[in-house]
């Protein structure tokens, strides 16, 4: 499970500076003039229907467009005072992007923060009072095979939504070809987005953010979790870096190989937390009690943890019936891993 993370410590810029325009040429402002209150303008209104407009336009006063040169993407305003969640693709290797709100301004913004393991990245907005809205809690559980709606901006400052069903079971993309990390645990949306989308929300039927586009490809959208979306924040905000944590095995999924379902063990490293607990050959079925039957799910149970906390790892051993469960101490993520 190779990654990097590159991260800029949070000291969010000084607050009481006021909000700049960007100048750059390749760049426009949204379509609202300043000080003209938006109409939120849909992009495709002949693909929505009008739940999903009513939806969107809720939102639509935290939704921004991120734009880094001639990569277009989009992001939503989390704190009032200027901090946009975003995909890591869309700020690439971080530093000044812009960022179009929807009431006509164009601002600077600073990258503090991108992680390639989950997608996301952080943008800084001078000032504050912006339009925030909240990341409520929404159990991913909740999320699979239900109806949602990607959010974003395109060059005009009109909303693009896109509908679609997420898969029953979280999942994972490899990105080898493209020379990134793996990313494990997503939401699999059946839609494919337009561009402009990446980087922007993704809302249930009740308006609650499920999810953050991050990646797409000629099927499928891909999300970050509305509980990796709340870690990585918090994590940002409360120690200037995401906390990835380590078990210390390399892993298959043991029910493509004959298998009970779980995640079976190659390689046991001799400095992590899993050495003298896990041996080569066994099956990890579960933590903390939660089943992991494939890589993703043991992904999803161990990004809800911090480097020192103690799990319950339950596994089998030699292809026997019933479990063994043994404490683990979780470790941060070696620096090493993060150029795989």
């Amino acid at each position: 499970m190779g990654g990097s993370v590159g991260i800029v410590a949070l000291g969010l810029r000084d607050q009481t500076s006021q909000p700049g325009t960007v100048a750059q040429a390749m760049v426009s402002p949204v379509q609202t003039e300043p000080g003209v209150p938006p109409d939120y303008a849909i992009a495709n209104p002949d693909e929505t229907d009008s739940a999903h407009v009513d939806l969107a336009r809720g939102l639509a006063p935290s939704v921004v467009r991120v734009d880094r040169g001639s990569v277009r993407g989009s992001g939503i305003i989390i704190r009032d005072d200027g901090l946009v969640l975003t995909a890591a693709a869309v700020v690439g290797e971080g530093g000044e992007v812009a960022v179009a709100l929807g009431d006509g301004r164009l601002l600077s913004g600073t990258t503090v923060a991108t992680d390639a393991l989950t997608g996301l990245a952080l943008v800084d907005l001078p000032g504050e009072g912006y339009t925030e809205t909240e990341l409520t809690e929404v159990p991913a559980s909740d999320i699979y095979g239900q109806s949602t709606l990607a959010i974003g901006v395109d060059d005009d400052g009109r909303l693009v939504l896109d509908a679609g069903d997420v898969a029953a079971a979280p999942s994972r993309v490899d990105r080898a070809d493209e020379g990134l990390p793996a990313l494990d645990g997503v939401l699999a949306v059946d839609t494919t987005v337009d561009p402009v989308v990446r980087g922007g929300p993704v809302i249930d039927e009740a308006g609650n953010i499920v999810g953050l586009t991050i990646w797409s490809d000629d099927q499928w959208t891909y999300a970050a979790p509305n509980a990796t979306l709340r870690k990585v924040v918090d994590d940002v905000v409360d120690t200037g870096q995401v906390r990835h944590t380590w078990l210390g095995i390399d892993g298959y999924e043991a029910s493509d190989n004959g298998w009970p379902a779980g995640v079976a063990v190659a390689r046991v490293a001799p400095e992590g937390p899993s050495a003298g607990v896990l041996q080569n050959g066994d099956v990890i079925i579960a933590i903390d009690q939660q089943l992991v039957s494939q890589m993703s799910a043991l992904v999803v149970e161990l990004r809800a943890h911090d480097p020192g906390d103690v799990i319950q790892l339950s596994y089998r051993r030699n292809g026997q019936p019933g479990a063994r469960t043994a404490p683990v101490v979780l470790t941060p993520r070696p620096s090493s891993l993060n150029s795989e």
